[in-house]
């Protein structure tokens, strides 16, 4: 897994929806978002994180965690 910085529309909610994902100095924007869920729950200890399963303009398929512990916000898998 890597850190990446992504880059979200905000509609009705802040950071609702991923467009794009800043992965080594590349900008690849998201083609769709195929799967997204919160982990978790607001009442238990660790609390929850958002995460997303997104296809880019690659073609590539990568998993988003939301991960507040580190400098840019969220981690990836890619190419799954």
């Amino acid at each position: 897994m890597i850190e990446v910085t992504v880059e979200f529309y905000s509609g009705f909610q802040a950071d609702e929806t991923p467009r794009a994902l800043l992965i080594d100095g590349r900008r690849l924007l998201v083609r769709s978002v195929i799967r997204r869920e919160i982990v978790g729950s607001v009442m238990s200890q660790g609390g929850y994180h958002r995460t997303f399963v997104v296809e880019l303009e690659d073609g590539s398929i990568w998993h988003l965690r939301e991960a507040p512990e580190i400098p840019a916000g969220w981690i990836a898998e890619g190419n799954l």
